[in-house]
């Protein structure tokens, strides 16, 4: 077993367990959103700003996704002939990739959000301008 590999690996998971507590974070911020938005009294900029933060962990979960795919090009051969060696990384980063299918999703339904949170904040403002 390469040092060099096995470190690269024990970084890919490290990566991986960084990205899991980003989604994490963006699945409880998302959660706080739903009960704004259920609210009479709709507190839009703390909304916004939950968007917001969403953003930055999704451009922050794109590279740790690139930078994910650059150790792993390094390793790639090395885990594929000596699986045995790296069995218990290996195991460790099939839990972690499952989040990588959620996160896929995730970016479509960002789109989704971010373009219903403009329509939600141009209604406001709307009823707003009627009201005075």
């Amino acid at each position: 077993m390469n040092s060099n590999n096995s470190v690269y690996v024990r970084m890919m998971v490290d990566v991986l367990k960084r990205k899991e507590k980003i989604l994490q974070q963006i699945l409880e911020q998302t959660k706080e959103q739903e009960v704004i938005l259920k609210q009479e009294d709709v507190d839009y900029d703390r909304f916004q700003e939950l968007l917001d933060e969403k953003g930055r962990q999704i451009d922050e979960l794109n590279q740790i996704d690139e930078g994910f795919d650059a150790l792993f090009k390094k390793v790639e051969k090395e885990i594929t002939v000596h699986k045995k060696n790296y069995l218990t990384e290996i195991v460790a980063m099939q839990k972690f990739l499952r989040y990588r299918i959620w996160a896929c999703g995730f970016r479509h339904w960002k789109r989704r959000i971010v373009s219903v949170s403009k329509s939600i904040l141009r209604q406001s403002a709307s009823r707003y301008m009627i009201i005075m």
